[in-house]
């Protein structure tokens, strides 16, 4: 209630607690959340209830949970939904079906098969509270399903040209806050509002998304997207609203949406938009703004190390497209450029080793950026078009091999190949999204 329910209001605040105290809280929901729970849990607690290692707790859950579903245990789709949910953020592993990104999936479906993704406007039998439930349970999914599509380069789960459902409130809200004055406690709408404007978000990131790597359909102009964002930005409540330069620790929420600002921003500019001539475009403006963005999220990230079990996992996310940034300009000819480029996706690499054991992917992307950065100078340097150039400056291979991700055993990396660990046996040429961002030669992402 206190880390994850804020962060994931999926339940009913009071109805949870109370089936709870009366011990009828469905099964794999205990097991689903409770794998949630040690998720966020500090080690105190996980020491409390008997575990010395967090992936132990976390693997412990899950399985219990997993068998339940399996079995087909509970017959409430809505608590299915719920329970679903929560896994999915189980990162799975190499060769894998289940992960996040198929839970996601098994989520969105069940969702979409009682309507969740439709208006309750004009249902009038429904009390206001299981609307506002059903509300955001599916925007809970939405973003879901976008950043983890975006992660892996997938397509979206979710067709919101077939969705009509209401757009989140503060009133959505209300029926589960204990404050009185919830209208008036701005603390107390605090995380209200935050749901509300990364449901916003995540529909600018799948417009960006559709936009850039989409091939069936027209691009939108980066400036029109830019232009969005910027909006978006400005119309904050004051409660979310951040500092570039001083990152409020108090504040997971601002600090949340300030990396998935600077990750969409990224995710816009990085590389060339696609239908746009490269020649129009301002490089070193558009350049300047990645270089901002990336390193505004690191800067976010190390801010919070000592309290990266309070913070969205949507933070984490952003790490992996900062460092598609760094990787660029460690590519660089311009050895000076190389050189910070290194040390910025240093600085991310410690980062994910922090939060690698409660988010399954940093595993993943450590790997990948120590493949593609040792590999990056045993062969020439790719263009977008994919001719080849002989790197002319940039780091040496002594220099390449240490930092943080030179402790990942590379054998194993290698053995698996760069993508295969992050997306199992799935090529990277299938992903449009990595293909654009990377650019790079099929060769460098199998396995030797």
């Amino acid at each position: 209630m206190d880390r994850v329910y804020p962060l994931y209001p999926v339940v009913n605040r009071q109805e949870f607690i109370l089936q709870y105290e009366k011990g009828e809280l469905p099964l794999i929901l205990t097991y689903a959340v409770c794998f949630i729970a040690v998720t966020f849990a500090p080690q105190s607690i996980l020491s409390l209830i008997g575990f010395q290692y967090r992936p132990e707790a976390r693997s412990f859950f899950y399985k219990k949970a997993k068998a339940l579903f399996d079995m087909g245990h509970e017959k409430n789709k809505i608590t299915v939904v719920q329970s679903t949910f929560f896994l999915s953020f189980y990162g799975g592993g190499p060769n894998t079906y289940w992960n996040f990104y198929s839970w996601v999936s098994t989520a969105v479906t069940i969702a979409e098969a009682i309507g969740i993704h439709r208006s309750t406007i004009a249902i009038p039998n429904m009390p206001l509270q299981d609307k506002s439930l059903m509300r955001r349970i599916w925007w809970a999914l939405v973003n879901r399903d976008s950043i983890c599509g975006t992660l892996v380069g997938r397509p979206f789960r979710i067709d919101l040209d077939q969705a009509d459902a209401d757009m989140l409130t503060i009133e959505d809200f209300a029926h589960d806050t204990a404050a009185p004055d919830f209208a008036d406690n701005s603390s107390a709408q605090r995380y209200a509002q935050y749901q509300i404007q990364t449901a916003k978000l995540s529909l600018l990131m799948r417009e960006i998304i559709i936009s850039r790597f989409y091939p069936g359909r027209s691009p939108t102009r980066s400036e029109e997207l830019y232009s969005k964002l910027l909006r978006w930005k400005a119309q904050l409540a004051p409660t979310l609203t951040w500092d570039d330069e001083a990152p409020d620790l108090s504040n997971p929420f601002s600090m949340s949406l300030s990396v998935q600002y600077n990750h969409h921003l990224i995710l816009l500019y990085l590389g060339h938009p696609r239908g746009e001539d490269p020649r129009t475009l301002d490089a070193q403006w558009t350049g300047e703004i990645v270089d901002t963005a990336a390193h505004h999220i690191p800067t976010v990230a190390l801010a919070t190390k000592s309290a990266l079990l309070t913070v969205p996992n949507e933070l984490y996310h952003g790490i992996f497209l900062a460092q598609a940034a760094f990787y660029e300009r460690m590519r660089s000819p311009d050895k000076l450029v190389a050189r910070l480029g290194r040390t910025a996706l240093n600085s991310c690499q410690v980062v994910l080793q922090a939060i690698s054991e409660f988010w399954d992917c940093g595993t993943f992307i450590m790997q990948l950026f120590e493949n593609l950065s040792s590999r990056a100078l045993d062969q020439p340097a790719w263009t977008a078009d994919g001719s080849s150039r002989q790197e002319s400056g940039g780091l040496g291979t002594a220099e390449v091999s240490t930092g943080v991700s030179g402790t990942m055993n590379s054998n194993t990396a290698n053995e698996v190949g760069i993508f295969n660990a992050l997306l199992g046996d799935d090529r990277w040429q299938g992903n449009p999204m990595l293909e654009t961002l990377f650019g790079l030669p099929p060769e460098l992402f199998l396995s030797e």
